[in-house]
């Protein structure tokens, strides 16, 4: 996470408002490749190892069908497999009237078995009893309090500008509903790419009095120097610096593919010291190395063998 001490001060700063018992949500701002979800990821890592929590995840995709309350289905899935099987018993303190709401969303929890007297739920016309049955739900995911103190329940949805608006509009509701246990809300989105169908709720979201927007950058030369120093050994320094600096402008997705692929291709070989050394002079493979980020994953994936590749494509396709 080399040149990203701001961006964790910032998120940390959001974090510890959260653990004064206040709702929060951060917008991760940035362009594709900056790394907003590394760093996201990078930040619950040091929050849920410093303070007991619960995370739940979702995900929207650019070439799946928008689902009404899509990411919301899946949070809440998230939540039901939170933990062990028999830890689902706090689940049994909702009121049954939310819970069968939930299972509209969720058919898994007719596993709870005390659902089985209730039958099929009318259409629900007010959607804030709705959202109250799933803020619930989610909420007890948190777990009771420990030494009196609630558990914070961390909600990340990455590429939030392809979610469906009703989810958006669920999350409106949640940041402004008071519980015992405080969330926080991270969004990760290219503002560039917000769609119109999801500009409205998008826009109330960030107007929020609870909500923090943070713009990830790319990274500068100075940081670009001091990776290479971690990884290259010195007398190749420099050359792998200007390289890297010149091909990714910055962008860290180019800069670890480009890395990668120079190791698979055999142009870096490791050091005597544990770090890597030139193999070829660069200014002879330049030509050779691909310069859209794509293209570089797509070359490396051909050296795979045929059978991984099929899985690989298989897993994408699961994974939407």
């Amino acid at each position: 996470m080399e040149g990203r001490d701001r961006d964790m001060t910032a998120l940390l700063s959001t974090w510890h408002e959260v653990l004064a018992g206040h709702n929060r949500m951060i917008a991760v701002d940035g362009e594709s490749g900056v790394g907003k979800s590394r760093l996201v990821k990078t930040f619950l890592h040091q929050a849920t190892s410093e303070t007991r929590s619960t995370v739940l995840r979702g995900r929207s995709y650019t070439l799946s069908p928008v689902r009404v309350f899509g990411l919301v289905i899946d949070l809440l899935r998230n939540a039901w497999r939170v933990g062990r099987a028999e830890d689902r018993h706090r689940f049994h303190r909702l009121p049954l009237q939310q819970l069968a709401l939930v299972r509209e969303m969720l058919p898994e929890l007719g596993e709870l078995g005390v659902l089985d007297s209730i039958g099929r739920m009318r259409q629900v016309d007010d959607r804030d009893e709705l959202f109250a049955a799933v803020s619930a739900f989610l909420l007890s995911a948190a777990g009771p309090p420990i030494d009196g103190r609630p558990n914070p329940l961390i909600l990340f949805v990455d590429d939030a500008q392809w979610a469906d608006p009703a989810s958006l509009e669920f999350f409106n509701y949640i940041l402004q509903t008071e519980r015992e246990a405080p969330l926080l809300l991270i969004l990760t989105t290219r503002p560039e790419e917000v769609g119109p169908e999801q500009v409205n709720a998008v826009m109330a979201l960030r107007k929020l009095p609870q909500t923090r927007t943070w713009t990830v950058k790319r990274v500068d030369k100075a940081s670009i120097e001091r990776m290479v120093g971690s990884l290259i050994e010195p007398a190749d320094q420099d050359e792998v610096s200007n390289f890297l600096t010149s091909r990714s402008k910055g962008l860290p997705l180019v800069i670890t593919e480009t890395i990668n692929y120079l190791c698979d291709f055999g142009h870096l070989k490791p050091g005597p010291d544990g770090r890597w050394q030139l193999e070829t002079p660069l200014k002879q493979v330049a030509r050779t190395v691909p310069l859209p980020v794509g293209e570089l994953i797509e070359r490396r994936m051909h050296k795979l063998p045929s059978s991984t590749r099929r899985l690989i494509s298989h897993a994408a396709l699961i994974g939407q």
